[in-house]
């Protein structure tokens, strides 16, 4: 009998232990807790008195045994009746928090009706563009390894791109009767290559080549030269006449030859900077024809606003150059914000947090009257790592924009939720207390989420106290 009152205490510790997020313990349950004592030290002290260890059927210690064990079934399904309801409780909880946050599968207000409208509409548009591109990836011939002497008609079987890559030996001929849409050349090594054939777009790309050797027999308005080194361009008579005919060039060392005319390039003994964000190995040269000099020119190319123009053509105002490419990285900026901000209502989450990351680059290079547009990108961003369940991440832009931008609403707001999140009440309830009084309660979101921290702050006490 001791055992089994030693078994009951512990059990019933236990259980209170197991329903202590529960409101209130239920009297009826200590009530019941004390009967089954009373109940089990009034049977041992009966059956302390009885000699025979088997009490008869109909004894009094038989009984009260019997309707100990009765009560004790009780208070035992009373018990689970108790924790189920804490658990689902717990569950309300849950789905209050998934709310508060906007994390539910199932709007629960017109505005995430009609986000959720957008994001199936998105979905869809990007299904559309998968298959695009399936169909042009389809049609295009990538060629690796060594090169095949000759890549005409039959070597291409119909298809109207033309990408060789990472082709480490072999001199090759490309020659079609038809033209091709796009030609590529990436990352080749030591090979020699004849473009012998139209391009519907004139533009031939080459990037990360090295030893590489490339000649052109056509006509082409544009060749693009990117992170290239050690390249032989040859271009043909008349390839390269036309008044707009150009080469362009960024992180790239080449010798390019053209009617007798030569010129060498390397992007840093030439005057490549780094500007703004952007590294040297982005700083853009343009090379052309100088049909006057009859010679072939190089200079350093700058975006003034929506134009380029060579460095040499605005020597001399470095100070309105400035000025110049600060406002195109900010209306740059702009673009970018605009661009997350399509993203977030399609709730492309990841890619709107590209493009605030973007614009936060391009502001940050002139940060100096712009804080303010620095601390709502940061908050934006937040907006979007919270959507994404990166709480840590959201807290840390959203503590950064009010640390630039206290008067920043919704940066106090990001900042709540992401605390909100992390289960850190009290700090939450201070963040949120601040964008409730500079919004004069008038934000349901807000108290809504004030209102649930409160009530976790509660429970967390009162089960402190138990």
């Amino acid at each position: 009998p001791r055992d089994r009152i030693c078994i009951l205490t512990l059990y019933t510790r236990a259980t209170l232990q197991k329903l202590k997020n529960a409101q209130i313990i239920s009297l009826s349950l200590l009530c019941l807790c004390l009967s089954a004592c009373l109940s089990l030290s009034l049977s041992l002290l009966i059956s302390c008195r009885v000699p025979t260890l088997t009490p008869a059927p109909h004894s009094l210690p038989h009984i009260m045994s019997k309707l100990h064990d009765e009560k004790y079934k009780k208070w035992d399904a009373l018990a689970s009746s108790l924790d189920e309801q804490a658990t689902l409780e717990d569950d309300a909880d849950k789905k209050a928090a998934a709310e508060a946050l906007g994390h539910t599968t199932q709007p629960w207000s017109e505005a995430e009706a009609k986000e959720k409208e957008k994001r199936e509409r998105a979905a869809l548009a990007k299904k559309a563009l998968d298959k695009q591109r399936e169909m042009e990836e389809a049609g295009k011939l990538y060629v690796t390894g060594t090169l095949p002497p000759k890549i005409d008609a039959s070597y291409m079987d119909g298809k109207r791109i033309l990408h060789l890559k990472d082709c480490t030996s072999g001199s090759c001929v490309v020659s079609l009767p038809t033209p091709l849409i796009k030609v590529f050349m990436t990352s080749c090594s030591g090979v020699d290559v004849t473009f012998d054939v139209n391009v519907l777009t004139s533009h031939l790309e080459v990037h990360g080549c090295s030893g590489t050797t490339v000649r052109v027999a056509r006509k082409i308005s544009t060749l693009q030269l990117d992170a290239c080194k050690g390249l032989s361009v040859a271009l043909e008579a008349g390839t390269f006449s036309g008044p707009d005919d150009r080469v362009y060039a960024a992180g790239s060392s080449f010798a390019l030859s053209y009617e007798g005319m030569t010129v060498d390039h390397d992007y840093l003994k030439d005057g490549a900077v780094a500007v703004a964000d952007a590294p040297p190995e982005e700083y853009q040269f343009v090379t052309w024809h100088d049909a006057a000099s009859s010679s072939l020119k190089t200079e350093g190319l700058m975006r003034l606003g929506s134009k380029f123009t060579t460095a040499g053509a605005v020597k001399g105002s470095e100070e309105v150059v400035g000025e110049a490419m600060k406002a195109d990285k900010l209306k740059e900026a702009a673009a970018h914000k605009t661009e997350g901000g399509e993203a977030f209502s399609e709730g492309s989450y990841a890619q709107a947090v590209l493009c605030y990351t973007q614009a936060l680059s391009k502001v940050g290079a002139y940060m100096e009257g712009n804080e303010s547009l620095y601390a709502t990108l940061l908050s934006n961003r937040a907006a979007c790592f919270l959507k994404l369940g990166h709480h840590e991440k959201a807290l840390a832009d959203a503590a950064e924009c009010v640390e630039r931008d206290p008067d920043n609403v919704k940066g106090w707001f990001r900042k709540g939720m992401s605390l909100h999140a992390m289960g850190k009440w009290r700090e939450a309830l201070e963040a949120l207390g601040k964008a409730r009084d500079m919004e004069g309660g008038k934000n349901k979101q807000v108290e809504q989420a004030i209102r649930f921290c409160e009530m976790r702050m509660e429970r967390e006490m009162r089960a402190r106290m138990s």
